[in-house]
Formats: structure tokens, C-alpha cells, sequence
């Protein structure tokens, strides 16, 4: 490694991380704008959006880490080509792929900063925020444990088996309590749907303490105006986006053990794998235009083709992901195809370029 490497590489990891925060200030201005009409329900204050603001943006920035690299490559590359320097580099006789040999030191630091990132701070604090907005708005707090989910509401104390995608619960148990939380009820069902706003229970097993006596009754399909808000249930479900990779791979394990689809968290583990993988291919991607008919234009030309490249890699990746969990594709063809995309597209540059 010598002084060119370092150099090279601090101004990548330079420009990215500026494209980053300009990207997560905008994105973050957004969010809380987004959140300002919850202000004044219930608990929710300003203090509380801020909040929710700031505990999400990290996850913010693991989705766009990608786009943001080739961003803020191609501004400090850019800068440096219009300088001449990298035309000196290559008037010592280096080639394009020696120079993208020496931006594999920016791209190993960026992957390690988005392994952190995306491993260990994104997930704990989108599930952080959820919840604190969940329990702001609609005053519910809940428990996930060995013995499933409990969450109280209020006099309304609820026990979920098993919770599945699309806003359904299975096996609930209801306890209902009195207001010196004497049991009131006890109740079984064995669903639970969400649908226009209301819970609707299928097969519903109650028993209701009467003074002295007891009454069962048995309710074949009963609607219910208030058990979990949806908010705090998207809380609860095991959101890929919620999950580490290592999480990720441990629930798929649990769902192929109990016989169960996996194909969305498969897809959600490989696309983390490809994110990983793309920083560098993101990096070499904006080589080519650098010593073409871009060399001598401005920033905002250079900005224009970055984030215009950025973009469409991004719009690729969730519509991929998005078709192959509605239509079965293959998880690894779908979390690898736009990558592979961009791998062929960079290589022919670059060979057209040496």
C-alpha cells in the first residue's frame, strides 16, 4: 500500500459519507415531517418524532449505503479527474484495473462500516422505534417470549401462539380484567384476522365470571373493534427488515425445521449478502466515467450520472425482490440479479476504457 492507495481511498470514503448524509438529512426531514400529524394523539409528541426520526435512520442508511457509495465515488473521483490527478496516475502508466486495485482499501472500510451498520445498530433501532411509536399512540406495551406474545391493552390482556404474515394470529388467549384486575373473562380463539380495522376472532371460546356462576359461550366468527393495534403488530411480526443476517439465517432455520415457507426471509438473507458484495462493484462502477467525455464536466453533471445510476440499482433491487416474492423466483437468482447486472455492465466499461 503507498500514498496513492491512501490517498485515493480517503477520498472515496470521504465523498461517500458526505453523499450519505446529505442523503439521510433529506430522507430524515421527510420522516419526521411524515410523522408531525400524529403529534398530539395520545403521548405522541415533537420529542416522540424526533425520536422515531432518529431510531429509524440508521436502517435508512443501510438501504441506501449502496447508492450513496457510487454517489459519492463519482463526486470525489470526479473532483480528482477534473483536477488532472487522476490523469497523472495513469500517465505513470496505470491501468484502470490497477486503479481499481487501489480502491479496494476504500471499499473495505465501507463494507466493514455497513457490516456494523446493517448488523448491529439498523435492527435494534428500527424495532426500538416501532415499538416506542406504538406504545405512544395507542398506550400498548408487549412481550415476546418462549410462551409467545403477550401484550395488555388497557383491562385486555392477550396471549398469541403463533403470529404469521398478513395480519393473522393464531391460537389467542383472552383475559379479561375487572378495574381492581380481578379476572373478569377468560377466552380461546383459535384466529385472529385483521380486517377494515376491526380484529375478527374465528372460533371463539369464552367463559365470563358472573359473581357466583359462570358463563361459557362459543362464537363461531366474533369481530372485535380493539385487540392490537396494527402498528404494534407490525412491531411483533418478524419483519426481515427488523432482523440481522445472523437472524435472518436462524429463523429460516426455524421455519424449514417446522415445515414452513421461507422464501421472503431467504430473499431478505441473500439481498443483505448482495449489499455486502455491491459497495465494491459500486465503487469500480464509476471508474469508466471518469476519463471519457465526463472527465471536464461539472459536479452537477457527475451528480446527475450518479445518482441517476444509484437509483436505478436501487429501483432494480425492490422491484426484483418484490416480483420474486410475489412470483416464487428463486431467492438467490432474485437477491443476486441486479447485482450481477451491474458487475457485467462495469467490467465491459472497463475493458472499453483499457
Amino acid at each position: 500500500m503507498n500514498l496513492v492507495d491512501r490517498y485515493l481511498a480517503r477520498n472515496v470514503i470521504t465523498g461517500t459519507f458526505l453523499a450519505i448524509v446529505i442523503l439521510t438529512a433529506i430522507s430524515g426531514f421527510l420522516t419526521f415531517v411524515s410523522q408531525l400529524h400524529n403529534v398530539g394523539v395520545q403521548d405522541y409528541t415533537i420529542g416522540t418524532a424526533l425520536l422515531y426520526t432518529g431510531s429509524t435512520l440508521p436502517e435508512w442508511i443501510s438501504d441506501i449505503f449502496p447508492a450513496g457509495t457510487l454517489i459519492g465515488s463519482l463526486m470525489a473521483l470526479g473532483a480528482l479527474a477534473h483536477a488532472n490527478e487522476l490523469l497523472v496516475f495513469r500517465s505513470t502508466g496505470a491501468s484502470l484495473v490497477r486503479l481499481a486495485r487501489s480502491l479496494a482499501l476504500a471499499a473495505l472500510v465501507l463494507v466493514l462500516v455497513f457490516v456494523v451498520l446493517a448488523e448491529f445498530i439498523a435492527p435494534p433501532t428500527k424495532r426500538y422505534a416501532e415499538s416506542e411509536r406504538a406504545l405512544a399512540l395507542y398506550h400498548q406495551t408487549a412481550l415476546l417470549g418462549p410462551f409467545g406474545l403477550w401484550a395488555r391493552d388497557g383491562s385486555l390482556v392477550v396471549n398469541v401462539a403463533r403470529m404469521g404474515r398478513h395480519h393473522q394470529f393464531e391460537g389467542i388467549h383472552l383475559f379479561r380484567l375487572e378495574p381492581h384486575h380481578q379476572l373478569a373473562a377468560v377466552g380461546y380463539a383459535r384466529k385472529a384476522l385483521y380486517r377494515d380495522h376491526h380484529w375478527i376472532l374465528e372460533d371463539l371460546n369464552e367463559t365470563v365470571f358472573a359473581g357466583r356462576h359462570l358463563v361459557v359461550r362459543h362464537v363461531p366468527r366474533s369481530t372485535w373493534p380493539k385487540l392490537l393495534s396494527p402498528d404494534l403488530f407490525k412491531v411483533l411480526i418478524v419483519n426481515p427488515g427488523n432482523l440481522s443476517g445472523v437472524g435472518l439465517w436462524r429463523y429460516i432455520r426455524y421455519l424449514h425445521h417446522n415445515h414452513l415457507s421461507a422464501e421472503h426471509y431467504e430473499i431478505a438473507f441473500w439481498k443483505k449478502i448482495v449489499d455486502f458484495l455491491s459497495i465494491p462493484i459500486m465503487v469500480c462502477f464509476s471508474l469508466p466515467f471518469l476519463f471519457g467525455s465526463t472527465r471536464n464536466r461539472g459536479a452537477s453533471y457527475r451528480l446527475f450520472i450518479g445518482m441517476g445510476a444509484g437509483l436505478l440499482y436501487y429501483f432494480l433491487d425492490n422491484v426484483t425482490v418484490s416480483m420474486g416474492d410475489a412470483f416464487h423466483w428463486p431467492p438467490f437468482l432474485v437477491a443476486f440479479g441486479p447485482l450481477a447486472l451491474f458487475s457485467g455492465l462495469t467490467a465491459i466499461l472497463i475493458r472499453r476504457m483499457t
